[in-house]
């Protein structure tokens, strides 16, 4: 890669890059990965993945780099970290003598509700972070979903067979958790966080 495609894509807003060594230690981060998977910038260099982001997400690297290095080919990752639905490539850069084998990410956050592409190259890390999204109960989380996908109140209450007052009790809880006070919020974070309605099985 030269110098100016990887200054054009270091400083594409929206999205992040990352290098990561195979032991999953951070060599280089962009302001937007910071971004995009912290929620600020924060110095990471020198951290693992597995520090940030948990044990579990240390062994979801672990496979990736993995799989990168033994195919030589790129692959698409899609997972929620804190939230946010993402997709991130991932590849191997080219061995340096006397250096750690590293690993190229681009991310980026998706901003409408995409379903993730299946097949050789692709994995989906079920593993998920939920953020935020975790302090919310089961029922609270369906109606977060609903709502921000445009039904109305008296829809949902007729959908989940309860009153349209538990309804508003579980939308307000759900914008003190949140911190949302609109429902154009509640669709933008429905919309960020990659929530879908899945439709009913026969």
């Amino acid at each position: 890669m030269t110098f100016e495609c990887w200054d054009i894509l270091t400083t594409l807003p929206g999205v992040g890059v990352s290098i990561v060594d195979r032991s999953g230690c951070y060599v280089y981060a962009n302001e937007q990965y910071c971004d995009i998977l912290l929620g600020g910038a924060s110095p990471i260099q020198g951290r693992t993945v597995a520090e940030l982001f948990g044990e579990e997400m240390g062994l979801e690297y672990d496979a990736i780099a993995s799989e990168c290095l033994r195919t030589g080919e790129a692959l698409t990752v899609y997972a929620t970290i804190r939230s946010r639905a993402l997709e991130v490539t991932c590849w191997a850069m080219r061995p340096v003598p006397n250096e750690p084998r590293r690993i190229i990410s681009v991310c980026r956050e998706l901003v409408r509700q995409v379903k993730p592409r299946s097949g050789p190259g692709v994995r989906v890390i079920h593993n998920v972070d939920l953020g935020t999204l975790a302090t919310l109960t089961r029922r609270e989380l369906s109606v977060l979903t609903l709502l921000g996908h445009g039904m109305l109140q008296k829809q949902i209450a007729n959908l989940m067979k309860v009153s349209q007052r538990t309804v508003e009790r579980h939308r307000t809880r759900i914008s003190q958790k949140l911190g949302t006070r609109s429902l154009a919020e509640i669709a933008q974070f429905v919309q960020v966080a990659g929530l879908r309605v899945d439709p009913p099985h026969d």
